[in-house]
């Protein structure tokens, strides 16, 4: 998903307008509890026994006095392995999309490793996201249950089946939508801003969730949420601008201080006096101007306020500098040198 940021103007025109609302009736916080609900793709509780024996991965097997657990579960001891068993039953729908004839898959996670058995027979796995991706069906029929048996092998401190979760192709495009927007909209929430910019955020917030099309959603149209959804991600992306239009004026003010900052170095340099320590914080100061300016061109909000953070900080750095350079001239040369002396 595209994150394009919006030009000044533009942001200007359009903070505080809400837009169009696809949500209907629904609230802010109703809209994210339906993406945060359509997203939630845990597999549920698992029979568990713990040992390293055969027939646990056999359909008939009878596990009926296994433990229930869940995937919070851990166990002990180190160099150890255990069986998790499920039937899944194929739904008709995930993440609100029908997946009749889809293929259908597990992401799994295991602390440390795991064979997976499906339907009697060790499956292929094959990396992603962090994770193990297992096939379960190559044509997805709605109520078909699957025998699902993982032998997890624990290597270090504890065991655990970290993570299960139910996708298929044809949903995905709409599962990876949903999760790229709460991220940036999480981000774009927690950002620090201040009083008076606070409410534009707000607003900015409220007017990216009327963008989100949950009607689609509930319809199962995978063209429809992703495209509302990468509309709705550009309206996140205004916030940017206020922490932008607040810091880059700070950066051209680091340059001028440095202006004034040489021009002290130049007259100390003259008269002989040791201005290595403003001399190093000047040069520092320059490199970090072309980073700062970097982290505010960002779309990812996390490295904007990294930015902002770091044009305040060479404002107090610059400003730190000039003062000691200052005191080094009004000490004169003599002074200056036995300071630094104590230090050697």
């Amino acid at each position: 998903m595209k994150i394009i940021a919006h030009c000044w103007v533009s942001v200007i025109c359009a903070i505080f307008t809400f837009g169009t609302s696809h949500g209907g009736d629904l609230e802010g916080d109703q809209t994210l509890a339906v993406l945060r609900q359509s997203i939630d793709l845990k597999v549920g509780k698992w029979s568990f026994r713990q040992g390293d024996f055969s027939g646990p991965e056999q359909p008939k097997f009878d596990d009926s006095e296994w433990e229930r657990v869940g995937t919070d579960f851990r166990w002990l001891p180190p160099d150890s392995k255990a069986w998790y068993r499920r039937w899944i039953e194929i739904p008709e729908t995930i993440a609100g999309v029908d997946v009749a004839g889809s293929r259908v898959w597990l992401w799994l996670q295991f602390d440390d490793d795991g064979i997976v058995y499906v339907d009697g027979q060790r499956a292929d796995q094959q990396d992603r996201n962090q994770g193990r991706v297992v096939v379960l069906t190559e044509s997805a029929n709605t109520g078909e249950r699957i025998c699902v048996s993982i032998h997890v092998i624990n290597n270090a401190v504890s065991g655990r089946l970290e993570a299960a979760e139910l996708h298929s192709d044809r949903s995905e495009p709409v599962v990876i939508s949903i999760r790229e927007y709460l991220s940036v909209y999480g981000n774009i929430e927690a950002l620090i801003l201040s009083n008076s910019d606070r409410l534009k955020r707000d607003n900015v917030l409220q007017a990216s969730l009327n963008l989100v099309d949950t009607e689609a959603l509930r319809r199962g149209d995978v063209s429809g949420i992703t495209s509302s959804l990468d509309v709705a991600v550009e309206r996140l992306t205004e916030p940017l601008e206020l922490l932008r239009r607040g810091s880059r004026p700070k950066l051209a003010e680091v340059a001028g201080l440095l202006e004034r900052l040489d021009e002290l170095l130049g007259e100390a340099k003259r008269r002989g006096i040791d201005v290595s320590y403003p001399t190093v914080s000047r040069t520092v100061t320059e490199q970090f101007i072309t980073y700062a300016s970097d982290d505010l061109g960002s779309n990812e909000a996390p490295i904007v306020t990294r930015g902002v953070g770091v044009a305040d900080y060479l404002i107090g750095s610059s400003n730190r500098a000039i003062r000691e350079t200052q005191l080094l001239l009004e000490s004169g040369s003599e002074a200056s040198h036995s300071r630094f002396e104590k230090y050697r």
